[in-house]
């Protein structure tokens, strides 16, 4: 299991406020399965970009991936298309969790290989959700 987060290269934005707490559990979610199946040497990273109007988020694992059939299920999960919760078994409820944050706040999320080895979960924002920050935040943060 990995035991760090690295936060490697995050671009700034602003959150709406109300849905903060949502979209930190949909993070916290995706941190703790690539913490779970990393490797204890290697740090989970995570990475943020803007890509049009749209906020990106990478979780990034470097442990033993899954096969193409588990990833599909598990894509499955997390586009809320899974199935009932009370038929999963409980190392799938943090994708089930995921399944129905993300609708709510209108993200889309995947999980993806990494190249060479493991799991990375994408996550887009909507413009809806997040804005640029403005000027005085940007200098408040430096």
């Amino acid at each position: 299991m990995a035991v760090s987060v690295a936060v490697t290269d995050i671009e700034q934005c602003r959150v709406r406020g109300d849905c903060v707490a949502e979209l930190s559990h949909l993070l916290a979610g995706l941190v703790e399965n690539a913490l779970m199946f990393g490797p204890p040497q290697q740090p989970v990273a995570v990475y943020g970009w803007r890509d049009g109007g749209e906020y990106c988020l990478a979780v990034v694992d470097r442990g033993i991936g899954m096969t193409a059939q588990r990833m599909s299920q598990a894509n499955a999960l997390l586009s809320g298309k899974g199935g009932p919760l009370l038929a999963a078994p409980t190392r799938f409820l943090g994708h089930h969790v995921v399944g129905a944050l993300a609708p709510r706040l209108g993200a889309h999320v995947e999980l993806r290989p990494t190249e060479d080895s493991g799991v990375t979960a994408y996550v887009a924002l909507p413009t809806t959700l997040v804005q640029q920050p403005d000027a005085s935040t940007t200098a408040a943060a430096t």
